[in-house]
């Protein structure tokens, strides 16, 4: 099946998901970079500087809290695992001692 990528996410999802699943999504290479939206692939702009400002600034916030508290804040690139047709890769993240588990994969992937 040959791969399909858009050049932005949709405004609204379909109503059903796209043909691309976590496998699809396992299988591309890293570049370009890409998520997995709804079943669908589209392709993510590389960040410009003031927006890599702004990530950094929230990221330093959320580490402050999140050792405090026992949890991490990461910063991408790093693969968010929504469901079986939804992979994305947020700028920053940020878990709670609570919910570290879903740090166990060994492939990076947080589910």
């Amino acid at each position: 099946m040959p791969v399909v990528l858009f050049d932005a996410p949709p405004l609204t999802l379909p109503e059903t998901p796209g043909p691309y699943g976590v496998a699809d999504y396992a299988n591309l290479s890293d570049e370009p970079r890409c998520e997995l939206i709804f079943g669908s692939l589209y392709v993510m702009p590389r960040p410009l500087i003031p927006h890599q400002v702004v990530a950094t600034k929230i990221w330093q916030h959320l580490d402050g809290i999140a050792q405090a508290n026992s949890g991490y804040a990461l910063v991408a690139p790093l693969d968010v695992h929504l469901a079986s047709h939804s992979v994305v890769q947020p700028d920053v993240i940020c878990v709670s001692a609570d919910r570290l588990s879903i740090l166990g994969d060994k492939k990076g992937w947080i589910r």
